[in-house]
């Protein structure tokens, strides 16, 4: 049985970052289309309030989703060209080994630019994946 994503936690922490969970329930409160919509109008809202030089920092955790990447892309996308003189950016995603790759040249494309940083950590990493988001930026 796939794990399909079924809803999203989000926690905006003291020392700034912007914390993400794709979570997988037994009972599906929502369709996996539906909880990346809320994730791509969670992102327009972060960056329409950052100021334009802050660093904006986000730590996706999706270690326990099978989160399709097709979809998120499609669905992201608007946002990251909608954004384009956004505030710099930090992103780092936490995720099992397996699928790092195949993310890693989806969300590249999405989000890099020369003043964003990205970077993957493996589940059991997430505390030096806040300390690397804080040093940045």
């Amino acid at each position: 049985m796939t794990n399909s994503i079924s809803s999203m936690a989000y926690r905006h922490s003291a020392d700034g970052i912007h914390r993400f969970d794709f979570i997988v329930e037994e009972r599906i409160e929502a369709s996996p289309r539906d909880v990346i919509d809320v994730f791509a109008a969670k992102l327009r809202e972060i960056y329409a309030a950052a100021p334009a030089d802050s660093h904006v920092r986000l730590l996706i955790n999706i270690k326990d989703a099978n989160v399709s990447l097709r979809v998120l892309a499609r669905r992201i996308k608007p946002f990251f060209d909608e954004f384009t003189e956004r505030p710099s950016g930090s992103l780092a995603i936490v995720t099992t080994q397996g699928s790092a790759l195949t993310l890693l040249n989806n969300f590249l494309s999405l989000f890099s630019r020369s003043k964003d940083r990205f970077r993957f950590f493996r589940t059991g990493e997430e505390a030096e994946a806040r300390e690397w988001l804080l040093q940045g930026g």
